[in-house]
């Protein structure tokens, strides 16, 4: 694998920012966190496209990166218990090759979180507190 070092961006991932940047517009992020927050969907989209064309021959990039670390792990479980045990947990549970969209979600629910409370802090109302009772009601 080469060193990393500065990335030209080109036209097309110009593009790609302006698209992202104007759909968060609106949200109540400032520039620098619609910012952020494209670098991020980015960095989780490239990482795992870059699994899936080390792996191009297997048809299940997480399941063929499992089948790796079970090679890696045995006769070495002792040492690594929780990562034996999630990798367990994932086969029996089907729950392989469904990074991106999870990713994808936590990320996303991550900036709505955000953007709700901002609104909520906004309004003078935090989202946990009830109204307060009308005057004269019993």
């Amino acid at each position: 694998m080469g060193a990393v070092g500065a990335r030209v961006v080109g036209p097309n991932e110009l593009t790609w920012l302006e698209h992202a940047v104007t759909a968060m517009t609106g949200f109540g992020l400032h520039g620098s966190e619609m910012l952020d927050v494209a670098v991020l969907l980015t960095g989780h989209v490239r990482n795992l496209a870059q699994q899936v064309t080390a792996m191009s021959s297997a048809p299940t990039p997480e399941r063929a990166m499992g089948s790796s670390l079970h090679l890696v792990l045995a006769g070495r479980e002792d040492p690594f218990p929780a990562v034996t045990a999630a990798m367990a947990s994932a086969q029996a549970m089907e729950g392989q090759d469904q990074a991106l969209d999870f990713g994808l979600a936590r990320i996303l629910n991550g900036v709505g979180t955000l953007t709700d409370a901002r609104k909520n802090r906004v309004s003078g109302r935090p989202k946990w507190r009830p109204k307060p009772a009308k005057a004269g009601a019993a």
